[in-house]
Formats: C-alpha cells, structure tokens, sequence
C-alpha cells in the first residue's frame, strides 16, 4: 500500500484516459530545518478588480515561517516583499 501510495505522483499513469492538464505551481520551499517559505493566493484589490490589471505575481504572497527556540515568542512569520530575496 504505502509503495502504491508514494509511486503515485511520481510514475506515469498507465491509464489510456490520463491527460494531465490541470497545471501546478511553487506553493513552499524551505531552504533550512527551521525556516521554510509558502506562497499564499492573496484576495484581489476591489481596485484591481475593476480595472482588470494586475498578474498573479501581485496576487501571490510569499510568508517566511521561522522557528527560533530560544525567543520569547518562538514562531515569525512575516510576508516577504520580494519573492525572490529567500
């Protein structure tokens, strides 16, 4: 069970019928055993709404979660203003 289960994803389908289509990008990425990084889909701006500009990269927020055990409050999380400064 646990080989079928692990084999998933990362095998191809012998099914005739599986096309996969739907299209998947980066949600996390952790760079230390302590500090890892997870993309959030942020809600449109109603003023984006309405003037219909603006791409995902503005709606895609990147939060840094950190664990420091030796601070009074152990858990940060802050939004990363640019995404690719990791």
């Amino acid at each position: 069970m646990i080989r079928a289960l692990s084999s998933l994803y990362t095998v191809p389908s012998d099914e005739q019928n599986w096309h996969p289509t739907h299209s998947y990008t980066l949600r996390g990425i952790t760079n230390s055993h302590d500090v890892c990084y997870v993309c959030v889909r942020a809600e449109p701006d109603l003023m984006e709404v309405e003037g219909g500009e603006g791409s995902s990269a503005t709606r895609d927020q990147w939060w840094k979660l950190a664990y420091i055990a030796d601070d009074e409050e152990p858990i940060k999380a802050e939004v990363r203003k640019h995404a690719h400064n990791f």
